[in-house]
């Protein structure tokens, strides 16, 4: 392994249940939607990468006692965070989120092409309940802006129509992977009885895969190391 892995090499670090679930369907949907403009005659272009966003966190004590960084809508300060991923001591930085532009090329009357584009982005952790895809499209001079990028210049391609006005841009989980949603609501939990009302409740509905029971056993351990820290008197 150590003689071909290369993280220099086309990749970012995804988190696990992102990839197996909510990006399967967005990349699904894009299949989907080549598939329906090649039909037509058309063609697709994808840009696909990552981004890094700030977020807004208010600083306050927990029912422990506690100093907690804790996301907020509004007020706070905004925070760039993201962790780092590390092998033979070097680092590589996890984005926040992943991004993909999506624009249709399609023939219009007397012949010239015209264009259609639809943008998504989506965060890079766990996803506790499927959204609907749209819950994650942002407009296209959105993502420009996060990502200091400027896509298809020629095309002008925050200025182009909605694609998902003509098509619909949804998809579905495979069922195979509904494991990797059990996985993404072990990790949001909070605490350790939260922790443990989610097993319950995933547990009434049949066996647990043995991919939940290890983040069970995981976020455990990382719950009860967390309570564990002394309380900063600062």
């Amino acid at each position: 392994m150590d003689a071909t892995f290369n993280m220099s090499a086309n990749v970012v670090p995804q988190d696990m249940t992102v990839n197996a679930v909510d990006w399967a369907r967005l990349e699904g949907l894009t299949r989907k939607l080549s598939k329906e403009v090649a039909a037509d005659g058309g063609r697709l272009f994808v840009a696909t990468g990552p981004a890094f966003v700030p977020r807004r966190l208010s600083l306050a004590r927990d029912a422990g006692g506690v100093w907690r960084q804790t996301p907020v809508a509004h007020g706070g300060r905004l925070v760039m965070q993201y962790e780092l991923t590390e092998k033979d001591q070097q680092h590589v930085a996890v984005p926040t989120h992943l991004y993909k532009l999506i624009v249709a090329e399609k023939q219009g009357r007397g012949g010239a092409p015209h264009y259609a584009a639809a943008a998504f982005l989506m965060p890079n952790e766990a996803i506790p309940a499927e959204q609907p895809l749209a819950r994650y499209q942002v407009p296209v001079e959105s993502l420009e802006a996060i990502t200091g990028l400027q896509f298809f210049p020629a095309l002008r391609a925050a200025t182009l129509p909605d694609l998902c006005r003509t098509h619909k841009c949804e998809a579905k989980a495979p069922a195979l992977f509904q494991k990797f949603r059990q996985v993404a609501q072990l990790r949001a939990a909070d605490s350790v009885p939260e922790l443990r009302q989610v097993r319950e409740r995933l547990a009434a509905n049949g066996p647990l895969d043995a991919a939940v029971e290890k983040e069970f056993a995981r976020k455990t351990a990382e719950l009860v190391a967390a309570a564990m820290q002394p309380i900063d008197t600062v």
